[in-house]
């Protein structure tokens, strides 16, 4: 089962790529295909959380990007990725009140390519509470 915490923390990640401008954005599941071709996946796959006992953490998210045709599905999820950076100025992601730092971790890479479609995915780590 998902914890309302992350449930919270990919609903402000949606939300900020709904600001951004993308589309048909899914949290924790990549629908069929056949009912949304094009679709972005969100999913926390792990974290680690601060011995302090602030909730703070490292969020490892991985961010799928479906499209039909593979050159677009790359430069989709390659935007995104540059757009999770916090850079080396660590520039502050305001989402829900919270501050976040967002470090790239996984360049886009193939996942699945189907006869029909292509998924590249990138992962992030997100430094904060939730």
């Amino acid at each position: 089962m998902i914890s309302r915490g992350v449930i919270k923390l990919l609903g402000l990640l949606s939300g900020f790529l709904t600001e951004n401008g993308y589309e048909h954005i899914f949290r924790d599941m990549m629908p069929s295909e056949k009912t949304q071709l094009e679709a972005i996946n969100l999913s926390k796959w792990d974290s680690t959380v601060s011995s302090y006992g602030t909730g703070d953490g490292a969020h490892y998210i991985q961010i799928q990007v479906r499209r039909a045709d593979y050159d677009e599905a790359c430069a989709v999820c390659t935007e995104i990725f540059k757009l999770l950076d916090s850079g080396i100025d660590e520039k502050v992601f305001e989402w829900g009140g919270r501050g976040y730092i967002c470090r790239p971790r996984r360049a886009p890479l193939l996942l699945e390519r189907t006869e029909s479609s292509v998924t590249i995915y990138c992962e992030t780590v997100i430094f904060g509470a939730i």
